[in-house]
């Protein structure tokens, strides 16, 4: 009979335990957001219905950004490539805007400017079913691009010093915004951003 109580005492304990660590992790908020780069929009983002997103990336400067911007480097005077003066390109020429950390980080930096650029990291919110809805999307760290996002980079010359005159970063962010355009929403350019800082 006391052994059987043990038993009873002892699975009890160890189910409240179980109970407990489970709501405990359930309920621990994530550290951060993450990115997840462009492969992991590919599957859902690359059909008709989707509006080609992955195809319009594709055949746009934004995804040559990080090699034209390794590209000008290159071609700088020893001078006039210091290592603070090249991190600043970044900003503009990839997702994530500042050098790599971490590998993970390496492989998105060689995307250029990758779909989370506009949208957020997609760690919470790539599921299919987040996707699907919007108000869950945005819940979960997406964001709805907007023309206020583009002139964040496309600026006047004057306004990026750092620059060299041969960069080919246009201003007319409503002509540029036509060029991107991949989704129903996106096909009326907004004025206000609801990004907010991911770099």
């Amino acid at each position: 009979m006391l052994l059987r109580v043990s038993y009873i005492l002892w699975f009890s304990s160890l189910a409240i335990g179980v109970y407990v660590a489970h709501k405990l992790l359930r309920d621990t908020p994530t550290s951060s957001l993450s990115y997840m780069g462009v492969a992991s929009c590919q599957s859902c983002h690359s059909s008709e219905r989707s509006g080609n997103a992955v195809d319009v990336w594709i055949r746009s400067r934004h995804a040559l950004a990080y090699q034209s911007m390794r590209k000008e480097l290159s071609t700088r005077p020893a001078t006039r490539s210091a290592a603070s003066d090249s991190a600043s390109c970044y900003h503009c020429h990839t997702t994530l805007g500042h050098p790599p950390s971490t590998v993970a980080e390496a492989r998105i930096v060689t995307e250029g400017v990758g779909c989370e650029r506009c949208h957020g990291p997609g760690s919470e919110y790539s599921s299919y079913g987040i996707m699907t809805d919007n108000a869950r999307f945005l819940e979960h760290g997406g964001v709805q691009g907007s023309l206020s996002d583009c002139r964040q980079c496309h600026t006047p010359s004057s306004q990026r010093p750092q620059c060299s005159s041969s960069g080919g970063a246009t201003t007319d962010v409503n002509a540029l915004w036509s060029q991107i355009r991949h989704h129903g929403s996106d096909t009326t350019a907004t004025a206000s951003s609801t990004i907010t800082n991911r770099n």
